[in-house]
């Protein structure tokens, strides 16, 4: 909005870089009505020649010129001409991209350049702030979870014991029953009775050691990403109206993680987006990759996404969906944390889960000419393993 009331033009936009082969330019924020979700390829675009070229880029025939990839858009919105220039952080790097559109021709000069990478410097700084305050908040929930699961782990220990003490009792002490009274099993009725009490006191008791699983004790060391995928889906039962693939996941290098907690995430996720589909037919994508770190670019992350094309989160529900009371479940069989344990696990490990538009939706959207709003798309970054280890 600073922007347009410097330059007098009515809209203006920011494009962030979103890493990945191809490079793409994802909408960050506009005061125009740009299309939701709206992505636009890197090389030979307009905003693309700012963010490899590092400088300013001027088109005064939105309509004719070869590197506005949608002139239909620029005709809708009634844009002639447009200034871009680059979003720089401090090291240099290209972030993005910051566009100003004109109604009528013009011809922007170089206090109108100098303005905008003005605001353009700003934008960066402040998009590099937000990062860095992001990981300070991401560090303190670490903390935070690690503090809470050392006091259930003490909690859970405790409870598991007297349950074992208590419930344990209960298949001795029927069959002692059936060894000193023998012809009480004569009684159909009192044989089914003891039996099913027996059972269920073993169920009971393989339920608690089961749900201890999730409090256990986390023993990091470097874990293959792609073996444990393997384990996560030979637990699945995958319907035949869906398809899951995965790619990438061979190359990537150890991460440092649990192995069981890891095999739960993938699996806990996967399962999520099935039991979205419902009845309906749809796609599964497990993928990774190695990125940098966009605050300090000598450190790497190993990326793992898992995206679907289903129905999507509801907007309103997406700031709510890590919370503990968060589950769209309710079944005897869960324990109805649901992605609240997904992401203690992650985070447990060092690293970190977020919720994004879904590229499988949203590369559709583009080829539409329209926004996509369905589908979910699920970014973990772990800490790849220390060398030597």
């Amino acid at each position: 909005e600073r922007a347009c009331d410097l330059l007098n033009v009515p809209h203006s936009a920011i494009w962030e870089v979103l890493d990945g082969e191809p490079k793409m330019l994802t909408l960050r924020v506009s005061n125009g009505d740009f299309p939701p979700s709206y992505q636009v390829p890197v090389q030979g675009s307009l905003l693309g020649a700012a963010v490899l070229t590092r400088r300013p880029v001027i088109s005064g025939d939105l309509h004719s010129d070869a590197r506005v990839l949608r002139p239909e858009l620029a005709r809708q919105m009634g844009w002639t001409s447009a200034l871009i220039v680059p979003l720089v952080v401090r090291n240099g790097t290209p972030r993005g991209a910051f566009g100003v559109y004109s109604i009528g021709q013009r011809a922007f000069s170089d206090w109108d350049v100098r303005l905008l990478t003005c605001l353009a410097n700003h934008a960066a700084a402040a998009l590099q702030q937000a990062e860095a305050l992001a990981q300070v908040k991401m560090a303190e929930e670490r903390q935070a979870v690690a503090e809470t699961f050392a006091v259930l782990g003490d909690v859970a220990a405790n409870l598991l014991h007297r349950v074992n003490n208590r419930v344990g009792l209960i298949p001795v002490q029927v069959q002692d029953i059936a060894d000193k009274r023998p012809a009480l099993l004569a009684d159909p009725y009192l044989e089914a009775t003891l039996r099913d009490i027996e059972d269920s006191a073993r169920a009971a008791m393989e339920a608690a050691r089961e749900t201890m699983t999730y409090l256990r004790p986390l023993h990091l060391r470097p874990i293959a990403v792609a073996a444990c995928y393997q384990t996560a889906v030979a637990w699945l039962d995958l319907p035949p109206h869906i398809r899951l693939s995965a790619s990438g996941l061979e190359p990537l290098p150890p991460v440092w993680a649990g192995e069981e907690q890891l095999r739960l995430v993938l699996f806990n996720l996967i399962e999520n987006a099935m039991d979205a589909f419902a009845d309906r037919s749809g796609q599964i994508m497990v993928s990774g990759r190695v990125v940098a770190d966009s605050l300090d670019r000598t450190r790497q992350w190993v990326e793992i996404t898992v995206a679907d094309d289903g129905p999507g989160v509801p907007p309103a529900a997406r700031g709510n969906i890590f919370d503990p009371d968060f589950s769209t479940k309710r079944s005897i069989n869960k324990l109805g944390f649901g992605l609240w344990w997904v992401k203690s696990w992650v985070q447990r490990c060092g690293g970190s889960i977020a919720l994004i538009d879904s590229p499988l939706s949203a590369n559709l959207a583009v080829d539409e000419g329209a926004g996509g709003s369905g589908g979910c798309t699920f970014v973990i970054r772990l800490p790849p393993a220390p060398r030597g280890e």
